[in-house]
This record gives structure tokens, sequence and C-alpha cells, in this order.
């Protein structure tokens, strides 16, 4: 059941959410830092990296421990500081005379106050507004030349990122409003990729049309786009294009989101040619197990036991569709599912796509793995309240992954005519953007689609 929300009239800004978010990240912190030894905390947006060999520079991606705080994503060489002597955090900013780029990316209006911003010119001109003494100074960022001075225990201290990633995965209001935001803008381009489909484009024009109507580049998303198009959807993260549409066109499956302040959407659909073909009712079935499964949510559920459940709905769907033909305990017994899910039910999300601490035991450390046989599972923590993360299964019809069930001993338990007849159309993946909540769930994606 999705949460009901306030008319977008009457809910807060951004602008005003933010505040009271880098207020209560900043007591949190505080208490982090106390807890693992540390007075200061310096983290970095991160640099620019030339290209081997050549004068130019790869794409910046700035730091996920920087982007969590700072809505500043294409702004390299800033750092920010927290320390126990501040009243709140401060913003170093690198200031140049620069005439061969644009003007550089700045807070947006209304997030000056929560932050003091102060500049710098060059390393030596950094320290001297540092505290004096930086032996309980700790360093989070990528290495770097201006950053040398630290000692090794300095530089991402495990304890303390520990205790950050454990706590990322529960989102503020502000940071709920920007995935939710994110899902509304992402929306608009997955149904204009739907009409392009339909209308009987190719992969990279389908990408276009998305890109068009996010008004993003594609490197503003938060990951390449998955446009793949027929047996193309059996690549579970197809990125090399086709420039040409195929003579027929059978399926889409489209991955997409988009970025709002640096958090993600992340939304895959799967649209069927033919409204009454076997596989348009495979993609309806799957679409009504997930919202099954979704209903289900509630703090203090295992992650686990949702991708396992997710699993047995999915054996039930292949045995009605006559694909698997056993009894449910049978094919579940004999792991008949995984080679048409081979991939987790989905993943934490917020600043990162797959966001730190999914496989975290406890705050200060420690790893829980997924279980046996279903290793490429991001997340297995209890569900609580405030967390963002995916929920995306998938039937797939991957010949590497079929083949050695079609030589094997079960060969028998699958109908092998139905799913050559199947492959064409390469596989399915539903997936939604999910905010848990005392009483249940907020899906933001479905939201997101009624309200479009």
């Amino acid at each position: 059941m999705s949460q009901i929300v306030m008319p977008p009239s009457q809910q807060p800004s951004l602008s005003e959410l933010y505040s009271p978010h880098i207020a209560s990240k900043f007591s949190t912190f505080l208490t982090i830092m106390e807890r693992t030894g540390w007075e200061h905390l310096l983290i970095s947006s991160g640099a620019e990296l030339v290209q081997f060999r050549d004068d130019q520079h790869y794409p910046f991606k700035v730091n996920p421990y920087f982007k969590e705080w700072l809505p500043l994503t294409e702004r390299p060489n800033c750092y920010l500081l927290i320390s126990e002597d501040e009243a709140r955090p401060k913003l170093f900013v690198k200031e140049c005379n620069d005439y061969w780029h644009s003007e550089p990316e700045t807070l947006p209006q209304g997030y000056e106050g929560a932050i003091e911003v102060c500049s710098y010119c060059d390393t030596p001109g950094l320290f001297a507004q540092l505290p004096r003494d930086t032996r309980w100074l700790a360093y989070l960022g990528p290495k770097m030349s201006a950053m040398s001075g630290f000692s090794d225990t300095q530089r991402n201290p495990q304890a303390l990122m520990n205790q950050i990633d454990w706590l990322r995965a529960t989102k503020s209001p502000y940071e709920q409003a920007c995935m939710r935001r994110a899902n509304q803008i992402a929306v608009r381009g997955h149904n204009a990729a739907e009409k392009a489909f339909k209308a009987g484009k190719s992969e990279m024009a389908i990408r276009q049309d998305y890109l068009q109507a996010v008004q993003c580049t594609g490197q503003e998303l938060p990951y390449d786009a998955i446009v793949a198009v027929n047996e193309h959807a059996g690549v579970l993260h197809h990125t090399r294009l086709q420039r040409e549409a195929p003579e027929e066109m059978r399926s889409l499956l489209l991955d997409a989101g988009v970025n709002v302040n640096g958090y993600a959407s992340d939304i895959t659909r799967t649209y069927a040619a033919k409204k009454k073909s076997t596989f348009a009712k495979l993609v309806a079935a799957l679409d009504e197990a997930q919202q099954q499964l979704i209903a289900t949510i509630a703090p203090g559920m295992s992650y686990v036991e949702l991708h396992l459940d997710m699993h047995r709905r999915i054996g039930e769907i292949l045995i009605e569709f006559g694909i698997i033909q056993c009894d449910l305990s049978v094919a579940m017994e004999l792991g008949l599912t995984l080679p048409f899910l081979p991939h987790g039910l989905g993943h934490l999300l917020g600043v990162q796509v797959h966001d730190k601490g999914g496989h975290q035991l406890a705050p200060d450390g420690g790893d829980n793995p997924p279980p046996m046989h279903h290793h490429h599972l991001r997340l297995t923590r209890t569900i609580e309240a405030g967390q963002v993360f995916t929920i995306e299964p998938g039937i797939y019809f991957i010949p590497s992954l079929l083949e050695p069930v079609r030589a094997g001993i079960y060969n028998e338990h699958v109908n092998w005519e139905l799913v050559d007849e199947l492959a064409p159309y390469g596989g399915i993946r539903i997936e939604d953007n999910v905010l848990v909540t005392e009483n249940g769930v907020e899906n933001m994606t479905r939201d997101a689609f009624a309200a479009a």
C-alpha cells in the first residue's frame, strides 16, 4: 500500500528541508567521530583524472561521502570540514580565474545558510584554514597529491566509514524528497521511451528520446541507461546500443534513472510489442507478483527472505506458464528458478545507485553475506523504516545460463520449445524504488507513474 503524501503545493521545498538535514547529519557525524576517536573530518569532493597519454580528463565523478552533504556533483577540489570546534560544517571551494571553462557549480539558492562557505587558491591556502593540529583529523576521499601529508591511519579509516555506510541506508526527509523528485523526472523519460519503442525507433534513438524528456546529458545520469530491444534484454547491462531498429520489434527493457541533487532514481520497465502475446502476459504476471511482494514489506523483515520469497513467486509464474514442468517444491529444491533470475532482488539506493552498507552486519562493521547460490544479492540487512531500496525481479531467457540446464539431468523439467519461443524477447525486469515507513511502504516509482 502506498503512503498518502501531501499535495505538492503543501510539501516543504528542498531548500526548506536542507537545513534540518544538515543540522541532523552534523550532530550525528560528531557523535560518530567521538565514538571512533576523531576530532575533525575532512571530506574531499575528488579531483579530475587525466586520461593516459592525453591532455583530457576522464568524466568527473564526485566522492559519494561528499555528495551526501552537498549537491555539488560537478565541482572537483572542494573540501567539507566537520569539526567539534565549529558550530556548522565548512565548505572550502577552490577559486581561480579560468577562461577555459564555464562558471563552476555553486550551491542552489536557499542552501547557503546551512553550511559556511570559504574559499582557497592553493593547497597551502587550504591547510592554513584547517585545524592547526591535524593528528586527530580523518580524511575521506581518493588518493590525491594535495592530501599526501596524512598518514595511512588518517586516510579513509574503516571504523569511521563503517558507521557512515550503515547510517546511509536510512534517508532523511530531504533525501526522500530528492529521490521522490528523481522518480518523477525519470518517469517522464520512461514514458517517452515507451512511445519511441512503439514508434519502431532504434535503441540509440530511444535513449535520445529518454534524455530529451528528462533534460539530461548521458554524463549527468546516475548510470548509463540500459536500452535493450528484443534479445538484448537478456544482457543484464546492455549498453552497446543499436543505431538501426531491427526488422521486428518484439520487446523493450529500459533501465534508467536520473539524479536530483546527487540522489538517484533507478527504474526499469519492460514492454511487449504485441499486447496479447505470451510474453506480454508474462510481463503482466511478473508486474503483479512484484506488487504483491512489495505489499508485504514491513520494518523488521529480512531482505534476504524477501528475495527468496520472490524466487518462490517466480517459480509459480514459470509453472503457471508451463515453462517449468514440475511441482513448486521440486523446482525450488533443484534451484530451477536461478537460471531465469540470476541477479538479486534489489539494493540500497541513494547517493550511489548501489549504496554502500548493503552487506554490513552492524554499525561497527562485519559482513552478512548472501545465502549460497544467491551471491549477486546486494542487500542482506534487516528492513527498517526510512530505508530506500529497489525491488527489481526479473525473468530472463539467457542462453549461457539455460544451456547447462538443457544439457543436464534436470532438462526434463523445462519446456524447451516454449523457452526457445521466448528467447528472442530477451527477458523482463520490473524495478521500483520504495521507501519503507512505519506503516508499510511508499512506492515512489508507482506514485510517479500514477501522477504522470
